[in-house]
């Protein structure tokens, strides 16, 4: 009875996640742009299952940007990069579990939706491709501070 019940949980936090996402203002521009890209999310809601892992997908080089400002939202990501997966396809693996919280869900997806806004006013700006997102610009200053 409890596993069936962790089972149920799961799944109603991988559903939130989708809809908090999908609601965001800020998702369907990115989404358009091809800065965010989540290949499960089509049909969350008409689907009897959805797996807990979920690959959440950017651009090449804004891969570990993402994971950095996640990171400093507190959130725990890593990049899943070449050789482990194909070249230029390199995500992040989102993995819920039966203990998150309708409150993380909707933090992870604010944090990521935040980000994307960052991006699409760097893209948009006149000076989108040598411009860097604010965690990228602590991460980097981090790094040389203790080199």
């Amino acid at each position: 009875n409890s596993r069936k019940q962790y089972q149920d949980n799961l799944q109603h936090v991988v559903r939130h996640f989708f809809k908090s996402i999908e609601a965001n203002k800020h998702w369907s521009k990115a989404s358009e742009m091809g800065i965010l890209s989540i290949p499960v999310i089509e049909d969350w809601a008409e689907r009897d299952f959805n797996a807990h892992i979920v690959p959440l997908k950017t651009r090449q080089r804004y891969n570990w940007w993402l994971v950095f400002h996640l990171q400093l939202a507190g959130i725990s990501a890593f990049p899943i990069d070449y050789p482990t997966v194909p070249r230029g396809q390199s995500r992040i693996r989102l993995m819920f579990h039966a203990a998150n919280t309708e409150e993380q869900v909707e933090t992870l997806a604010s944090a990521i939706c935040s980000w994307a806004a960052e991006m699409i006013e760097i893209e948009e700006g006149a000076e989108g491709a040598k411009k860097m997102p604010k965690a990228a610009h602590q991460v980097y200053a981090l790094m040389a501070a203790n080199a």
